[in-house]
């Protein structure tokens, strides 16, 4: 009789670490799973409601392989939301278009939403609904240059589409359109279609930043977030515990598809340890952050929601660009605006023409320098939330990860670019390529896997991109140079 207590004693530490790997493995599965319904249900919403593409397009030519094949969906047009579940129908979420200042919103927590966050984006909707529709805006005026559209036209061949799978292709010079292509021939796109930005939208955030700066409302070195200044945000200070990793286990993924509040897990993962302040570190939470800093420098909502496309996009006619939001109504900066390839030069071209359009200036000029001025943390590569071609050599003692994000810009000196060359650059090959001394803009848009180097890229060793950007990059520059002489 003395011994039974003994057994079940024994019978439970057995069992406990049975337990424990199952709690985690149910965790690891239902992030798994919320990550993967909230990308099929974003990235099908914003595809048909913004970009106007069918949702049969979409899935066969946007979405990874594993979601196609674990996850299901159904688009209301009604609603304008599209709902999404595992093909077991649990767990399941959607993602519903709004309207075009405030875009799509992932719905994670269905009664909340309901009680606290629809009301008011339906309230906005309405109103904005009784605004009179704004004139068209003006065209960038066209001249063509014919070296120029020739390199254009070769990136849109058979062969050369089948390998880079480039959508859009603009560039600007002088601010006049030189030459343009779209993949119309190999599945529609026009240069009407409205293009994901990803990390291209921190260049956004940047100048919206900037203006509110110019507004008198935030100073560059003022601190606006803990004890941290907003320069140290722009410049990506390692401030946070968040890892910028994307597999589908990992913190940008979970925070982009599977949080109600992007701003709550940013503050609240606990990853890594960041190195401090002086230190560099590419953290698309620190992005989601700053949007939270520029939604406090208003006293609503709605006028946060109206300031984009009010007073930026609208002056500078880019009138396709709309930016996503979270459940709560922060603009996700980190990675969701959208644009046609046009307006995505528009944004590039304010930069180039140092923060001024038509004669009126938005941005300071003082910040655009900060903004293209790179960082001694950075390895040379990155100023105020775009990258830019590095001019030194890195210095010993870089961290491998800094030496890593570096990569991804060294190849373009093969190019030889003017070295006021800066980017604004976003997953999967999006690019907007400014130089204000040629007073060019190149925007490239498409669906190009191992653009960046991968997580365990030898530095050491060689890398090219997939693209063949600096083939390009190469003949665009020596075009204009040509055509100045």
């Amino acid at each position: 009789m003395a011994m039974a207590p003994a057994r079940r004693s024994t019978s439970f530490l057995w069992a406990l670490p049975v337990l424990l790997m199952s709690w985690y493995c149910y965790g690891m599965l239902k992030q798994l799973f919320g990550v993967g319904c909230g990308y099929t249900s974003r990235t099908i919403c914003s595809g048909v409601f913004i970009s106007n593409r069918t949702a049969s397009c979409v899935v066969e030519n946007d979405m990874q392989l594993l979601a196609r094949t674990l996850f299901r969906y159904h688009v209301d047009f009604d609603q304008q939301t599209v709902h999404s579940s595992t093909l077991f129908g649990f767990p399941s979420c959607a993602t519903r278009y709004h309207n075009q200042y405030t875009g799509c919103a992932g719905i994670v927590n269905t009664s909340s939403y309901e009680s606290s966050y629809k009301p008011v984006f339906d309230a906005f909707s309405k109103e904005l609904g009784k605004q009179l529709p704004q004139s068209p805006a003006v065209a960038l005026p066209t001249r063509t240059n014919q070296a120029i559209q020739k390199a254009v036209d070769a990136e849109f061949t058979t062969s050369a589409y089948d390998h880079s799978h480039t959508r859009a292709l603009v560039v600007v010079h002088e601010g006049h359109i030189v030459a343009e292509g779209y993949a119309t021939r190999h599945m529609g796109i026009t240069r009407n279609t409205g293009h994901i930005g990803f990390s291209m939208a921190k260049g956004v955030l940047a100048i919206l930043l900037g203006m509110r700066i110019r507004q008198g409302v935030l100073r560059l070195h003022g601190i606006v977030y803990r004890n941290y200044t907003l320069a140290q945000l722009l410049n990506m200070a390692d401030i946070l515990p968040v890892s910028e990793t994307y597999s589908e286990l990992s913190d940008i993924p979970n925070m982009l598809y599977n949080q109600e509040s992007v701003l709550s897990f940013a503050e609240s993962a606990s990853s890594r340890a960041p190195r401090g302040a002086d230190h560099f570190y590419y953290n698309s939470a620190l992005s989601n952050i700053l949007s939270h800093v520029l939604r406090q420098t208003f006293p609503t909502i709605e006028e946060y929601w109206r300031f984009p496309r009010q007073q930026l996009f609208d002056v500078i006619g880019a009138e396709s660009i709309v930016m996503d939001t979270d459940q709560t109504g922060l603009f996700m900066t980190s990675s969701f605006a959208y644009a046609t390839a046009v307006d995505w030069s528009r944004l590039g071209l304010l930069l180039v023409q140092r923060g001024v359009w038509n004669g009126v200036r938005l941005v300071d000029e003082d910040y655009v320098d900060f903004m293209t001025q790179r960082t001694e943390a950075s390895a040379d590569v990155y100023g105020g939330q775009i990258w830019c071609v590095p001019t030194k050599p890195v210095a010993d003692g870089t961290p491998v990860d800094v030496q890593r994000s570096r990569m991804s810009t060294e190849h373009l000196l093969l190019a030889s670019p003017p070295l006021d060359t800066c980017f604004m650059s976003g997953f999967n090959g999006q690019y907007v390529y400014m130089s204000p001394s040629l007073d060019l803009v190149v925007t490239r848009l498409g669906q190009t896997k191992g653009m960046v180097p991968d997580s365990d890229q030898d530095v050491h060793a060689p890398w090219q991109p997939t693209w063949n950007v600096t083939h390009f990059l190469g003949a665009v520059f020596d075009a204009v140079r040509h055509s100045s002489t």
